[in-house]
């Protein structure tokens, strides 16, 4: 693999992350400067003015060490653990109802989108 990649492309993705918080400031709007980034990155793929592969063994590289990105969160967690004590029960219940939930919608709308693939296709035959 070629290593010396991995620090060029990250910092590629670095630069439009603060491209997108940029803008941010820019037009002063209250969206998260990453997440206008992501929409950013995600029209330059699409467009084909970045090629994917511009990118693809820095994001591997990210996805690799992505659990090491959460260790603030639970140091963060054990801060309001008597909180936790109090309120775990239903927190863990809200967090249980809105996953299932979420399983829900996403497994009917995958069934929709692949029958109309099918259907689609079938049509074209």
């Amino acid at each position: 693999m070629r290593t010396w990649l991995i620090p060029v492309q990250v910092t590629g993705l670095w630069g439009i992350y603060k491209s997108g918080c940029w803008i941010k400031d820019l037009l002063q709007i209250p969206i998260p400067g990453s997440l206008i980034g992501m929409i950013l990155l995600l029209c330059l793929l699409l467009t084909g003015i970045i090629p994917e592969r511009w990118f693809a063994i820095g994001s591997e590289w990210l996805l690799r060490w992505l659990p090491l990105f959460f260790l603030p969160s639970i140091a963060g967690v054990l801060g309001v653990l008597p909180f936790l004590k109090e309120q775990g029960w239903t927190l863990a219940g809200v967090v249980l109802v809105n996953t299932l939930f979420v399983m829900m919608i996403s497994s009917l709308m995958s069934q929709r989108l692949l029958r109309r693939r099918y259907s689609q296709e079938g049509e074209m035959d």
